[in-house]
């Protein structure tokens, strides 16, 4: 039988044997909200248990993503890839260390490479089609020089008259930005001469 958290147990000569319960209901912690998603290239974040007490760590298995670390008042370094992070919440009471579980989850950003362009002055150029796979990025904004330049009003036709750097900032379906550089070259154009036609003496 079970009292009070002892099991009693009753041999064949009648001698009573106590011994601790193993198998006691655990009053589970309260870990709390898992943290807030975050975008690559952000690699900390914090956790905030509920029930006092406890102590974290990062989950063995299945491993998380990078090797990260969070110490006792849960804030978290070394999310160094993108991925599901996982954290357990601990707390010993007596004879039992009883678990509760919290996460993070770090999304990667779109990786948009740079690109170039060559021109002859009075030309124009479309920015876009110089990044690789433009047409998956979402809210794309285009700038001159910096990411808080000028706004370019229409990037599928500039005319720059010397060499220009244009910005662009997108994003992916995650909300993750990233950012790219196109350099315009512009070329002066070949300077036309106009010879004048021979005169030919009359007789």
């Amino acid at each position: 039988m079970w009292r009070a958290g002892i099991r009693e147990i009753w041999d064949l000569d009648e001698v009573k044997v106590y011994g601790y319960c193993g198998n006691c209901s655990c009053v589970k912690p309260d870990a709390g909200p898992d943290a807030a998603t975050v975008c690559q290239p952000i690699s900390t974040a914090k956790l905030t248990a509920v029930t006092a007490g406890g102590t974290w760590t990062p989950i063995g298995s299945p491993a998380n993503p990078s090797v990260a670390s969070i110490d006792a008042s849960g804030n978290i370094t070394g999310l160094n890839a993108a991925g599901t992070y996982k954290f357990v919440y601990s707390v010993t009471a007596g004879a039992q260390t009883c678990t509760d579980t919290a996460q993070v989850v770090v999304n990667a950003k779109p990786a948009i490479l740079d690109g170039t362009a060559t021109i002859c002055a009075g030309e124009t150029v479309d920015l876009t089609s110089k990044i690789t796979g433009y047409d998956a990025l979402l809210s794309p904004k285009w700038t001159v020089a910096t990411a808080n330049g000028t706004p370019v009003n229409n990037a599928a036709s500039v005319k720059p008259t010397t060499p220009t750097t244009y910005v662009l900032v997108a994003q992916n379906a995650n909300g993750c930005k990233d950012t790219a550089n196109v350099m315009v070259t512009v070329n002066p154009k070949l300077a036309t001469q106009t010879k004048p036609w021979p005169v030919w003496p009359t007789s």
